[in-house]
């Protein structure tokens, strides 16, 4: 009886120390990231918003007003997510995103595995647009700005704006290479470009 009592307590010792080394782990990860977005956002010339745990990245590229959050999913790991304002006003219910969630989405991804898009109301990105950089990005969506937020940080922001969003995912780990994320940026301009050239064309 003492024995078995005895094994029981030594189990719950060690998932307990466990638990402990594995929060101590991501804290001192979670620093670690953040302390490199705060170098790239000096590098992009971007402010920074955020606290000890959540960290974005805000700035103009190219004329866009832009935002840049790292986010760990468990499963899919560690990405970023670029928010950009394309400058059209919202409409209700309207909005052009991967049919898979976000997770799912990027998990079918790294498989190679294709995918298609939920389309509602009449979005000012076309799908064949979007669906030219799904080779590239897991996630890509033209979208209201409130739909993905993962912070409070983001919420503040975000729900301070008035206009569809392009949002765009990196899959490069913690800490996505310099050129990485200047490519994502362009690839966010380059879509926000696409609105402004159709709207035009169409007299709007």
């Amino acid at each position: 009886m003492f024995k078995f009592l005895f094994l029981f307590l030594v189990a719950i010792a060690t998932v307990i120390l466990m638990i402990r080394h594995s929060r101590r782990q991501s804290i001192v990860g979670t620093k670690s990231r953040n302390r490199y977005f705060r170098k790239i956002a000096a590098e992009l010339s971007f402010r920074t918003a955020g606290d000890d745990y959540f960290i974005q990245l805000e700035g103009t590229w190219k004329d866009t007003p832009v935002v840049l959050y790292p986010h760990n999913f468990h499963g899919p790991g560690s990405i970023t997510l670029f928010y950009a304002d394309t400058g059209v006003p919202v409409r209700d219910r309207t909005w052009i995103e991967p049919n898979l969630s976000l997770g799912r989405a990027i998990l079918e991804w790294k498989r190679g595995e294709r995918f298609g898009f939920d389309v509602s109301g009449n979005p000012p990105l076309s799908e064949n647009v979007v669906a030219s950089y799904q080779s590239r990005f897991p996630f890509v969506a033209c979208t209201l700005p409130t739909r993905f937020i993962f912070s409070q940080y983001l919420s503040q922001t975000l729900g301070s704006w008035k206009n569809f969003i392009v949002l765009l995912v990196l899959d490069a780990g913690r800490k996505p290479h310099l050129d990485e994320i200047r490519s994502a940026l362009e690839a966010v301009s380059e879509l926000v470009q696409s609105i402004k050239v159709e709207r035009m064309e169409n007299g709007g």
